[in-house]
């Protein structure tokens, strides 16, 4: 036990220097190197047991306990990632939501270009899809998210008629809640435009609601799909459908672990 406990410590450590290499850090980084110092310290209390045992065995029981509980929760979420993959978009979306990326002032990460290269395939073929792009200002920014995506499509060949920009949200949360109600205002005001068209030559009319329901799409990278779909069944959003786009494959690592206390921490406030 005590050289499984040291391999981990070892392997959270240099995956934490890699992550702090490979990319702009990160508040998240921390995890691996809070990772790496608890094994240690259970591999320290290992080590003073076997020597003297005067330490009492309920703190050694204890940490490997909280150990083996947290590595099940881990495996068991990321089977609930795995199960929640979707990557085949159905055609004829409506709006395709694309939510806050990592990012920085400088370009967008792999995930990111992975999910807006997969956007811009779509369109192509789905030309009457409206693009929804989500996403406030970063700190020491003065571009938004949401601005900074529609200047990397436009760029590449995209009609800017088809982008809504949402620029309010910080989060997932708020970035999906605020991309429905952007998409919302917008079916609002094109039906009363189309009515005022109407009326011009044809007197007052009156625009029955649409038969067919809106179908809306939102896609992120694979390992947030399983908590943005639980957010979209939490809020009833049943217009709503998740498809996911591959992540950048040095940081699943890193992804699947901050996303596993994301989903519990979402889970215990209670928007899951």
């Amino acid at each position: 036990m005590l050289l499984f406990t040291d391999l981990l410590s070892s392997i959270c450590f240099i995956y934490f220097l890699f992550l702090n290499m490979y990319k702009d850090f990160d508040i998240y980084y921390l995890m691996w190197l809070f990772l790496s110092l608890f094994f240690l310290l259970i591999s320290f209390i290992q080590r003073k047991y076997n020597k003297n045992r005067k330490l009492p065995l309920w703190l050694l029981v204890s940490m490997y306990t909280v150990t083996t509980v947290g590595i099940f929760i881990y495996f068991f979420i990321n089977a609930l990632i795995i199960m929640s993959i979707k990557r085949d978009i159905k055609p004829n979306i409506d709006y395709l939501v694309i939510l806050e990326p990592d990012f920085n002032e400088r370009n967008l990460d792999k995930t990111t270009e992975y999910i807006l290269n997969k956007v811009m395939d779509y369109v192509s073929g789905n030309s009457e899809t409206n693009i929804v792009l989500s996403g406030g200002k970063a700190e020491e920014s003065n571009v938004s998210y949401a601005e900074y995506m529609a200047s990397y499509l436009v760029d590449r060949g995209v009609d800017p008629d088809l982008i809504l920009v949402e620029i309010q949200s910080k989060n997932t949360r708020e970035s999906i809640i605020y991309s429905n109600a952007l998409i919302a205002r917008v079916v609002k005001e094109r039906r009363k435009e189309f009515s005022e068209a109407m009326a011009i030559n044809a007197g007052p009319v009156y625009i029955a609601e649409e038969e067919k329901p809106l179908a809306i799409g939102l896609i992120t990278n694979d390992i947030s799909a399983c908590r943005v779909k639980l957010f979209i069944n939490k809020k009833r959003y049943r217009q709503w459908d998740t498809f996911s786009s591959r992540s950048d494959i040095w940081l699943y690592p890193h992804f699947t672990l901050k996303e596993t206390f994301m989903i519990l921490k979402d889970k215990f406030m209670g928007y899951l």
